[in-house]
């Protein structure tokens, strides 16, 4: 029969029976049911067969998440059979499923054999992968560059398209398919694209990653979670992707490029964003963990909230855990430094590292350089940032005023005065007609400056009394009315 004319007989017969495009949380599409004398060729031997599945019962059964059937049910003459149309996963492929016929004894699968060709066709007519996956995922599929296996033994492809760049390393799009699924999962390739060599394993950071999570699940609301690491490469891991479709293009939106672009965000939304990043802030600083590199770049948006990303360069020190955590933690390690920073070294973006971390001084005897409160610093300079509207330019300052890291650490109380008058000047215009009480608002503007404490000249100073803590920010918004989400 001409396939076209099959096309349309299926189509209509799919229409006539009320059924669209098979969704992913329901495909079990409605096929029309073959007669048995249509697949009688498939059988060559009726009591052959029924011989072979009472051998091999155990033996010759399929996996539940290998197929996913088709049809209701084909037609048979053989008593205490049920036989199915069903599409099966082809072994080592992304999404490549081949149709196959499949018996059913006692509740039980077994799997027949590949179906005809001219009978195959007919129900390739559903087109799957156009009906199951996005058309970024078919291209993903097409443009495929080769098909990798996870550390967990799950299959993963990717093609050229870069969605995300940093200056350590790039994001693709990419599909996994776990063993439990049949129809593959977009997911996000973190591959560094620069490194020294003495970089932990990306598989132990997504362990790390995920033990925490066993600890604490609220830390999933916060972050942007490890899926896997790719088997063999230690400088590439599969996170969950977040992206947004912006006219045709799948990229990674964050709060860099929502500053850079122009896009206007209201008073009311900033402060939304500033309290969810030091709600993130205080869920992981009680499990011990120091990002290391909080910036508007590892700021990511979402319908939901803020996720936190990049966490290449994390540390995580035991010591640093809320009390009630640390009964569930025996199988972490005291200390992990994922980027297994050598004395005397720092890493991070500069201009929004703390004066101690720059010029190494810390209190004597105190190896407080990954204490978690660190982060604080980086996130009142992301969230001036984000109140002027990227207006402090402090990669500008950094640059053409402070040159080098050195400049930096000798100019820092001018620095960190100049960003404090830039927040002087943006706040009085908010607080003119803000719908927040201006004492709580100058309470909360108080707050940010202590978070730009440059470290004061008495280096004894514990970190705990020159920065506050993430929970008095999260306090104070709530205390301004200041909503949890948007």
């Amino acid at each position: 029969m001409d396939k076209s004319k099959q096309s349309e007989r299926d189509l209509s017969y799919l229409s006539g029976v009320g059924v669209d495009a098979p969704q992913k949380e329901d495909i079990k599409a409605v096929i029309r049911p073959l007669e048995y004398t249509e697949i009688e060729g498939e059988v060559e031997n009726e009591e052959q067969l029924v011989d072979n599945i009472h051998k091999n019962e155990g033996k010759g059964e399929i996996k539940r998440d290998e197929f996913v059937i088709l049809e209701r049910k084909v037609e048979s003459k053989l008593v205490g059979f049920d036989f199915y149309i069903a599409r099966r996963q082809r072994s080592g492929k992304v999404f490549e499923p081949e149709t196959v016929l499949v018996a059913k004894r006692n509740n039980r699968e077994h799997y027949v054999q590949k179906l005809r060709e001219d009978i195959s066709d007919e129900y390739d007519i559903l087109q799957e992968k156009d009906k199951l996956l996005t058309n970024k995922e078919i291209k993903v599929l097409d443009e495929s560059i080769g098909v990798s296996e996870t550390d967990a033994g799950d299959l993963l492809t990717k093609n050229d398209e870069t969605i995300g760049i940093g200056s350590m390393s790039k994001i693709s799009h990419t599909l996994l398919r776990g063993q439990s699924k049949f129809i593959p999962e977009s997911t996000a390739l973190r591959e560094k694209i620069w490194h020294y060599g003495d970089e932990a394993n990306e598989k132990e950071v997504c362990s790390i990653v995920g033990k925490l999570r066993d600890i604490d699940p609220d830390m999933w609301n916060y972050i942007v979670k490890p899926v896997d690491s790719v088997k063999g490469e230690i400088y590439s891991a599969v996170w969950e992707l977040i992206s947004s479709d912006k006219d045709g293009d799948l990229e990674v939106e964050n709060l860099e490029k929502s500053l850079m672009s122009g896009d206007s965000i209201s008073f009311q939304k900033k402060l939304v964003i500033i309290r969810q990043l030091f709600e993130a802030l205080s869920t992981t600083a009680k499990l011990g963990v120091y990002h290391r590199d909080i910036k508007p770049a590892n700021i990511v948006l979402t319908d939901e909230g803020i996720k936190l990303c990049d966490f290449g360069i994390m540390n995580f020190e035991k010591r640093y855990m809320d009390s009630k955590y640390l009964k569930k933690a025996n199988n972490l390690p005291e200390r992990f430094d994922a980027n297994n920073t050598p004395p005397g070294y720092i890493c991070g973006t500069a201009v929004y590292l703390h004066r101690r971390i720059l010029s190494n001084s810390f209190p004597k005897g105190d190896r407080e350089i990954n204490n978690p409160r660190y982060d604080v610093y980086a996130a009142s300079l992301t969230a001036i940032e984000l109140i002027t509207n990227g207006k402090t330019d402090f990669s500008a300052f950094l640059n053409q005023k402070l040159g080098i890291s050195l400049g930096l650490i000798l100019e820092n109380s001018r620095y960190v005065a100049y960003v404090s008058r830039v927040l002087d000047k943006e706040i009085s215009i908010y607080g003119q007609d803000s719908e927040f009480d201006k004492d709580k608002l100058s309470e909360f503007v108080g707050l940010l400056k202590k978070g730009l404490n440059n470290g004061s000249k008495e280096t004894n100073t514990p970190i705990e009394k020159l920065l506050p803590n993430p929970d008095e920010f999260v306090n104070a918004l709530k205390a301004m009315g200041v909503k949890d989400k948007v």
